[in-house]
């Protein structure tokens, strides 16, 4: 999910979700749901504002679910 990796993210590279939250305009409680997987259905002006406060592209997290879903299927099933 994309809560997952932007934590992943935030984790790897030493950055806070109230450093996030307040960059991105986003509030700190949603941003946490987010993270939490919370909230499945991240809003697209929220998403980009994330993207945006880490200076991503906004594919960042969203091609980096896509290639390892496809990692995880076998064609020969």
């Amino acid at each position: 999910m994309i809560g997952e990796r932007i934590k992943e993210y935030l984790d790897g590279h030493g950055i806070s979700a109230t450093f996030v939250a307040k960059s991105s305009k986003v509030s700190y409680k949603k941003f946490l749901r987010i993270l939490a997987g919370q909230n499945k259905n991240v809003n697209v002006l929220d998403y980009w504002n994330i993207c945006k406060a880490l200076e991503l592209n906004p594919g960042y997290f969203i091609e980096n679910e896509v290639n390892e879903d496809a990692e995880d299927d076998d064609p020969r099933d």
